[in-house]
Parts: structure tokens; C-alpha cells; sequence
């Protein structure tokens, strides 16, 4: 899996795969996690790494992004 911000999103999955009935191990235990947050502090340490910030550095196409809590 490929999450930036692994641990905030980890919570969310783990809790819907508990509600589903899954069990109580967490969802990362079945998959390989790779942190894009994580990585990106390494390598811009000190700079903005939301993925706002990395869209502009790597000049990403963000225009027809739909964010959280827009409709």
C-alpha cells in the first residue's frame, strides 16, 4: 500500500476492517506499507511535503482534485 501519511490512514482502515468483522489485527500486517510522508521528510527535510506541496514540486496536475470535505 502506498499512503501518504501511512499512520493517520492506517487508524481509519484498521477500524472499518475490525467493523467488518476481519478481526483485530491490523490491516498493515497483510500488506507491505509504504509512507510517502516518511519518505519525503527524508528527503526534504525541512521543506512542506503535504501532497499539495509535492504536487507543486513535481509539477502535478492538481487542478481537477476533488480535496476532504468538498462537494
Amino acid at each position: 500500500m502506498v499512503i501518504h501519511n501511512a499512520p493517520f490512514d492506517l487508524g481509519f482502515l484498521d477500524h472499518e476492517y475490525q467493523l467488518a468483522g476481519y478481526g483485530k489485527k491490523p490491516i498493515s500486517s497483510a500488506f507491505d506499507v509504504f509512507d510517502t510522508l516518511e519518505l519525503a521528510r527524508n528527503m526534504y527535510s525541512g521543506k512542506p511535503n503535504s501532497l499539495d506541496a509535492l504536487c507543486r514540486r513535481y509539477n502535478v496536475d492538481v487542478s481537477h482534485r476533488d480535496k476532504h470535505g468538498q462537494c
